[in-house]
């Protein structure tokens, strides 16, 4: 299973962790336009100093950008890069980037190491965890992918404070998923932290979190490859989720949006 690390800052220590996971420091940052302008500066900043060679690869900010033909254009960059299988691919961002980044480190020169680093509410609970990565077809979302777990998921709630409200509610979608396919009483708790969750209070938000990242793992570890049925609990209300999200045309919609 990766390596999981909940806290703020949790950047600073990506050296170490790279050192304990036996990476080599040589480093493709992934962004989408968004995360790029808000963080790009700051990481490239951070992982400089701890002694990271970095190369940085930028995708739109869309579901759009889960498919084969953006993918294709990143090898060819990758390529050009002269990237090799010592680097690692870090992924920053949400479940967009994650999934491409993903994909792309799963297939390029038969695997690249994958580090998530979670911006978004929804891939700090849920998508960035459990080792799913895939790009859309046409007829289809998720449908081309593969299951390749992160060495290391870097978790930094201090990202949420860029988040618009309606990317927050569209997270607290995903929490409430796991209070529904198993937990009673973190049913309760988020029933009776809602708001302050809304408002990405700590320490209710930062609970949240772990409180989501722990099922997912319990489930994961005992159906990896989603061949015993367990691990489906974790598509509870995805089913209708995806088909509203298709029926309304990619991007018009959020994916917890659907999904709640």
């Amino acid at each position: 299973m990766s390596r999981i690390t909940i806290e703020p800052a949790a950047l600073r220590h990506l050296g170490s962790q790279f050192e304990n996971a036996h990476l080599d420091k040589r480093t493709v940052l992934f962004f989408d336009h968004n995360t790029e302008r808000l963080f790009a500066e700051t990481i490239e900043s951070q992982l400089h100093e701890q002694g990271f060679e970095l190369r940085k690869i930028v995708v739109p900010a869309s579901e759009r950008a889960k498919s084969l033909r953006v993918a294709e254009k990143v090898y060819g960059e990758l390529i050009a890069a002269k990237v090799n299988r010592s680097w690692s691919i870090v992924a920053v961002g949400g479940g967009v980037v994650g999934d491409l980044a993903g994909f792309v480190a799963a297939s390029f020169m038969r695997g690249l190491p994958l580090v998530n680093v979670p911006t978004t509410l929804l891939a700090m609970a849920d998508s960035a965890i459990g080792g799913k990565v895939a790009v859309n077809h046409p007829r289809g979302k998720n449908l081309i992918g593969f299951f390749y777990e992160p060495v290391i998921v870097a978790i930094d709630p201090n990202f949420l404070n860029t988040l618009p409200p309606r990317d927050v509610r569209s997270g607290l979608a995903e929490i409430l998923k796991y209070a529904f396919i198993g937990n009673e009483n973190f049913l309760g708790y988020f029933e009776t932290h809602l708001e302050k969750m809304l408002a990405l209070q700590s320490p209710f938000i930062d609970q949240a979190i772990r409180t989501s990242v722990k099922a997912k793992i319990n489930i994961v570890k005992r159906d990896p490859h989603e061949t015993k049925g367990l691990r489906a609990l974790l598509n509870f209300g995805h089913t209708f989720g995806h088909a509203i999200e298709s029926a309304a045309g990619y991007g018009k919609l959020r994916h917890g949006e659907a999904v709640l």
